[in-house]
């Protein structure tokens, strides 16, 4: 049958495909109102993932107009073809093609934030972990955890057809501007239903048009109530306020963890699905003794090399973790910026090239930065020459301290000036020696 190689990004895999050619049974064509064949007038079609050192590069596809030959002897071509061409042929659980397929659409998000709204991306990531940490409470098995955390990904993809001015506005809205922020929703529906992403663009597509209903029916765009919303929904609902407390504003600071709890616990049946809200609350004070070190799918970072900066995407893979970036060169050594939750953590890293915008990440120092609690954000004043600003603690070792900005703004920084940080946990004094953006939010270091 004639097959033709297609991009990582145009994903339309069969989800009988895997069943296929694991248990080499017969598979039926997805009807033209449920899915849209790649050719026009075959009676049978497949996908095939390829992988390269780990990577999911691409798929073979695939189709015939003529009846569907014998399986056995199908896969047997298959993998033949494959050889012939260099190809090696991998079966991936859907659960594990999920995840890459999460990885890739992050990488597009990416691109397509970074110029818009570095902001929203912190909180894409943010939200897409919150869920699926949530919907792991809720006892979702992990093919509906994946599913939840791509939706958690595409949740606000909405946002790029929202004004810039309104996306990157310091402190909050006017009614009409959140008339027009509220659209997002619709926004994101529409492009989601769109996308010829697997079937779970349609369950997708409603969880994302529900991330701002509430369960006692005041939300929108449809004013749903309690099991009117799907579950998704629900758990995108919580995961996308959570963020919106844990993490700092433009117009006010992070919440305090205590408080954060005691908010969900009094928008409990009313913002909040109850049984979600006891959950959320369970969490918290799990993750109340983590440091947060690296928790989660995929993260926002940035490398240093050379004195040069390059935001991107780390992606956890096993034990390993690959750094993925347009703009970076590899080098045999860098810097790593990754902020979660409320924290900086700083690494020495050696890498090693995967792909033009990949590499493989070995740690070779850990971060000087100790742990302060997250849950109690830090705050301090910054002063220098009669002038001082408001800022909160990010890390904070024996040389360095990190801080940003309240507010999340930047600042020039005066070079070889003296600057003093008062904060409860004690004065420093110093020089700020380093300016990194990560996550889009630019943290300074002040060593003494």
């Amino acid at each position: 049958a004639p097959f033709s190689t297609g991009s990582v990004f145009n994903l339309m895999l069969n989800p009988l495909t895997e069943r296929f050619l694991l248990e080499e049974k017969p598979f039926e064509n997805f009807t033209q109102n449920t899915h849209v064949a790649f050719a026009e007038g075959v009676l049978w079609e497949l996908y095939v993932p390829v992988v390269f050192k780990g990577i999911l590069t691409g798929f073979v596809y695939i189709a015939s107009k003529k009846e569907r030959k014998n399986p056995k002897e199908l896969i047997r071509d298959l993998r033949r073809l494959l050889k012939a061409q260099g190809i090696e042929y991998y079966f991936l659980e859907h659960s594990v093609v999920l995840d890459l397929v999460s990885t890739s659409l992050a990488i597009l998000i990416d691109r397509l934030f970074t110029k818009i709204s570095r902001y929203t991306l912190n909180h894409i990531y943010n939200v897409a972990f919150w869920s699926e940490e949530i919907g792991r409470k809720a006892g979702l098995d992990e093919e509906s955890l994946s599913k939840l955390y791509l939706a958690g990904l595409l949740h606000d993809i909405g946002k790029v057809y929202v004004d810039e001015r309104i996306l990157n506005k310091e402190g909050r809205l006017t009614s009409e501007e959140y008339q027009k922020m509220k659209k997002h929703v619709d926004y994101g529906y529409n492009m989601v239903r769109d996308l010829t992403l697997w079937d779970v663009r349609y369950d997708i597509a409603h969880w994302v048009i529900q991330h701002h209903e509430k369960y006692d029916g005041s939300g929108y765009p449809f004013g749903l109530r309690e099991e009117e919303i799907t579950l998704e929904g629900r758990i995108l609902k919580i995961a996308d306020t959570l963020d919106a407390m844990l993490s700092p504003r433009s117009y006010r600071d992070p919440m305090p963890l205590e408080n954060v709890m005691r908010e969900i616990k009094r928008l409990r049946g009313k913002d909040f699905d109850p049984m979600l809200a006891d959950l959320t609350v369970e969490l918290l004070r799990e993750k109340r003794e983590s440091s947060g070190l690296l928790e989660g799918r995929l993260l926002p970072a940035t490398m240093v090399t050379e004195g040069e900066e390059h935001e991107g995407i780390l992606r956890k893979t096993g034990e390993s973790y690959i750094f993925i970036s347009d703009t970076l060169e590899p080098r045999e050594e860098g810097t790593l910026f990754v902020r979660r939750y409320n924290l900086l953590h700083k690494f020495n890293v050696k890498m090693f090239p995967i792909d033009h915008d990949k590499v493989k990440l070995e740690i070779v120092e850990d971060s000087p930065f100790s742990c302060h609690r997250w849950w109690s954000p830090i705050r301090g004043i910054l002063k220098w020459k009669g002038n001082r600003e408001n800022v909160i603690l990010s890390g904070l070792s024996d040389r360095e301290v990190a801080f940003i900005l309240s507010g999340v703004r930047d600042m020039k920084v005066d070079e070889g000036e003296a600057y003093r940080l008062e904060t409860s946990a004690g004065s420093f004094e110093g020089y700020i020696v380093d300016k990194v953006r990560v996550a889009g939010i630019p943290h300074f270091i002040l060593q003494g």
